[in-house]
């Protein structure tokens, strides 16, 4: 027993040093934005999770007219940390905190399943780096939740742990309706796995898909009795989005997926990785054993993802495939350490790849190119120059019902945005009606026609910029 006590410490420490720069470095991110608001989507769901909180958890199903049909894991884990420790942003940023360890400490354990035997293992803190995850580790939204039981899915699988797949499948699906699709992925895996004798079947494994589906099942009939539909909203503002596309509408998701996999400095691992996999078109180059797994795996998400995205008309963005950049980026690991490939080339791919990780976080499109904010740490700009231009109306007794903004205005109710409506009115697009509005890059709602009318015949008053992020204050000469 004491040899094997010693193993088993030994183990522990050798996973310390990866797994404690990485957590000290969370620590450091939650003080650094411990003030930072809800942002984008993440505002929707302190929205409904203030209003399981101010209702005294009498009902976890949030209203018809707020209610998009997601399961409410994450709204309800906000609203108890609230009773816990207050109603306040800290309190939520200390959840998230909880939850990106668990997800870091995820990842290591599937890094260490999927690495192959040759590489070292200090390349965990590259795939640390893909910084859609890095910028999700800062938004309040329930895509990290989702990204933990994804991850340990992925973990259980390979370990043949079926409580802990179990555990997995029941949180996606109870996190966000995107974990159908990782419910369905994690299924096919499984059966493509078991096919290539990489796991054991088990029927406790099997049991894991059909407690998790009568949970979300369990879920939907609950919803259903509460306000009359399932899953399927009926909400004016989501109805749209769980619509089947036009083919126009397609084809604009497929090249905005593809662009999803080439973003934020991802480009400078993909088209290395394509051209890595070009050598094993030929049957006599094998993969290895994990190569091979991670491959097989990378192959069913991506596809998984794109078919339950592309076709439908609700708007995507790359936080959605976070998962498959992991596997896309262990496998573009597994493959320059392969004894195929020359061993020169990842010593300069390799540091090339972090240095476009890195800068990924300062790729700004022009204002009328839409850019997904939430999905690196760029839109972190923004919230300074905000409160700057708040200072600015402010100082100039500009009158806040004359100013229109497509934003939210989180910084000052980020519990409830609808608050902001009556602050800083939204505009109903008859320009006519403001004297004043407020344009950002960190906004992709403005028509470009809209756009070009304020920039065109409007004042410029004030503008604030930082690191390719702008806010701009115009005005309506002719109002």
């Amino acid at each position: 027993m004491s040899g094997l006590r010693t193993i088993k410490n030994k183990f522990s420490s050798a996973d310390a040093k990866y797994l404690i720069p990485v957590i000290l470095f969370l620590i450091i991110e939650f003080f650094l934005t411990i003030n930072t608001p809800f942002f984008w989507d993440a505002l929707t769901k302190g929205w409904r999770a203030s209003w399981i909180y101010e209702n005294n958890f009498s009902s976890l199903i949030v209203p018809g007219y707020m209610n998009s049909g997601h399961p409410p894991l994450w709204i309800t884990s906000l609203a108890l940390t609230w009773k816990v420790l207050g109603k306040t942003l800290w309190a939520s940023r200390l959840l998230l905190l909880l939850v990106n360890i668990g997800v870091f400490y995820q990842l290591f354990r599937l890094v260490k399943s999927l690495f192959a035997e040759n590489v070292p293992l200090f390349l965990f803190f590259f795939i640390c780096l893909e910084p859609t995850l890095l910028a999700q580790t800062t938004n309040l939204n329930n895509d990290m939740l989702l990204m933990f039981f994804t991850l340990m899915a992925c973990n259980a699988l390979l370990r043949n742990k079926a409580l802990l797949l179990t555990l997995a499948l029941a949180g996606v699906l109870l996190t966000n309706l995107r974990g159908v699709y990782i419910f369905i992925a994690i299924a096919l895996c499984h059966f493509i796995l078991n096919k290539n004798n990489y796991i054991k079947n088990s029927k406790k494994l099997l049991s894991a898909y059909l407690i998790g589906g009568v949970l979300f099942s369990l879920f939907a009939l609950y919803q259903y009795s509460e306000i009359g539909w399932a899953i399927i909203t009926k909400q004016t503002n989501y109805a749209p989005h769980r619509e089947v596309a036009t083919g126009q509408h397609i084809i604009r998701n497929v090249f905005a997926h593809i662009k999803f996999y080439l973003d934020f400095g991802r480009i400078f691992i993909v088209v290395p990785l394509l051209f890595l996999l070009w050598k094993y078109r030929k049957p006599t180059v094998k993969f290895n054993t994990a190569t091979h797994k991670t491959f097989l795996m990378l192959l069913i998400f991506m596809i998984v993802l794109f078919f339950g995205i592309a076709p439908f008309s609700n708007p995507s963005g790359p936080r959605y495939m976070m998962v498959a950049y992991i596997f896309v980026m262990i496998l573009f690991v597994n493959l320059l350490y392969d004894k195929n490939m020359q061993t020169k080339i990842k010593k300069w791919l390799i540091p090339l790849a972090c240095i476009a990780l890195i800068t990924g976080h300062f790729w700004i499109y022009p204002p009328k190119i839409a850019q997904a904010w939430d999905s690196s740490y760029a839109y972190l700009n923004y919230f300074p120059m905000e409160k700057k231009m708040r200072n600015y109306i402010d100082a100039n007794n500009i009158p806040k019902n004359e100013v229109a903004t497509y934003l939210s205005w989180n910084s000052e109710d980020f519990f409830n945005p609808s608050n902001n409506s009556e602050k800083f009115a939204l505009p109903n697009k008859d320009l006519s009606k403001n004297k004043y509005i407020i344009v950002s890059n960190v906004e992709n709602f403005m028509e470009e026609k809209t756009l070009d009318i304020i920039m065109d015949s409007w004042t410029l008053k004030q503008k604030f910029s930082q690191l390719g992020v702008f806010i701009s204050l115009y005005e309506n000469t002719n109002y």
